[in-house]
């Protein structure tokens, strides 16, 4: 090198790859190097030089040269530019101000790199492990899927299964249904007709013998038309219950108040006679079928009147609680009242707890309005005290406009 090639040239040379040691085993290309640049500096005394040091020393760092090998080189290099320059103040000066910003930036460079390797070693180590975990999760998780998938088919084949022999047995349930009303509907028509034929008869030989029947014959024949009477309110109960076991009319909006003047109109003689009270408070329309509608609460209320207490009359209330949904319906008397252990008894067909001289009626009243309250989609219920009262209640759905 000589004396006119800039100082920053020198060290750009001594940077080219092929003059790096690349096993950074042999600390004489940075020797070299240092060599060069202090020279540059001393002779050019430029902010190059001190340039080239601050470069220098961030390179020799990765190569492993130790701070006693640097001394070593710089002592060396130092001493052939003093005989060189007869050791004069300024290239001591300028020596000094090379090793000196040499030694810093290599310090600063020193420590940074003791610090931030091993946390970059540690950050690297830690994201290893994390993506480790993460591959294991997720294989587990795949693992998982897996399974509840296989579970999950498993189940769905099953729930079709049992979905299938449901449907089938659903099926079957709803002919044997089908059968039975009609078998029912068959068998109550075909005894509607003796019946009325029977009472006929007993009308016109009660007309036709009246004067020559003595006192025993005519009561007979009173029972032989009492008996034919019931008989037909029983058949047209069965009838009336016959229709509603298989009855799938379309649902629609019902308007209750109509239907509850309708019933009490009809009702008017058995009201004045037995001198019943009926309050009836203002009940919502709802959604069901008018005529199962109609004959529900016509046997409810015909119930509270002609169930009453001997004493005193029949006071029936009906009353509605409203929610945004549904509406309950309850139709309260002050009537003689079911003992607890009759509760479930009197919603089964043909069942009665007094004679029919006592109280009148089929035994199917009750079975009917717990089979239309089902049919509505709501649940009949019962709440009653002996000699006190019963209050019947059923939640209907409610027709919102």
């Amino acid at each position: 090198m000589t004396k006119s090639q800039p100082p920053h040239e020198a060290f750009a040379d001594a940077t080219d790859p092929a003059r790096l040691d690349p096993t950074g085993a042999e600390p004489q290309a940075i020797a070299r190097r240092y060599e060069e640049a202090l020279r540059g500096c001393v002779e050019e005394d430029s902010e190059a030089g001190l340039m080239a040091a601050y470069s220098l020393a961030r390179e020799a760092l990765p190569l492993d040269i130790q701070l006693t090998e640097i001394m070593d080189i710089h002592f060396a290099a130092s001493q052939a530019l003093l005989v060189d320059h007869g050791h004069s103040q300024q290239c001591r000066d300028q020596i000094e101000s090379f090793v000196v910003e040499f030694l810093s930036v290599y310090d600063m460079a020193l420590k940074g790199y003791k610090t931030s390797v091993p946390r970059l070693l540690q950050e690297v180590a830690d994201r290893q492990k994390a993506e480790a975990e993460l591959r294991q999760a997720s294989a587990q998780l795949a693992a998982q899927r897996d399974t509840l998938d296989k579970l999950v088919a498993d189940r769905t084949r099953d729930l079709l299964k049992k979905t299938e022999v449901l449907d089938k047995t659903l099926d079957h349930l709803r002919q044997a249904n089908r059968e039975q009303a009609e078998f029912t509907y068959a068998i109550s028509h075909d005894l509607k007709s003796p019946s009325n034929t029977i009472t006929m008869l007993s009308d016109e030989l009660e007309i036709s013998l009246s004067e020559r029947l003595d006192a025993d014959a005519a009561e007979l024949l009173s029972l032989i038309r009492m008996t034919s009477v019931r008989m037909g309110r029983l058949v047209d109960d069965v009838l009336a219950y016959s229709r509603c076991l298989d009855h799938q009319a379309p649902l629609a909006r019902v308007d209750v108040n109509k239907v509850l003047r309708d019933i009490l109109e009809d009702l008017r003689f058995d009201i004045i006679r037995s001198e019943a009270t009926v309050t009836v408070a203002d009940v919502p329309s709802i959604i069901g079928d008018p005529m199962q509608v109609k004959l529900l609460f016509q046997n409810l209320i015909s119930n509270a009147i002609k169930y009453r207490s001997p004493g005193r009359p029949p006071r029936v209330l009906i009353t509605a609680k409203i929610q945004p949904t549904q509406v309950r319906v309850t139709v309260s008397d002050n009537g003689i009242g079911i003992a607890p252990q009759h509760f479930e008894r009197i919603f089964t067909l043909f069942q009665r707890l007094h004679t029919y001289d006592a109280y009148p009626g089929s035994g199917i009243g009750l079975a009917l309005c717990k089979r239309i309250a089902a049919n509505l989609g709501g649940e009949l219920s019962l709440t009653s005290r002996q000699g006190v009262g019963s209050s019947f209640s059923i939640a209907l759905k409610r027709w919102v406009e």
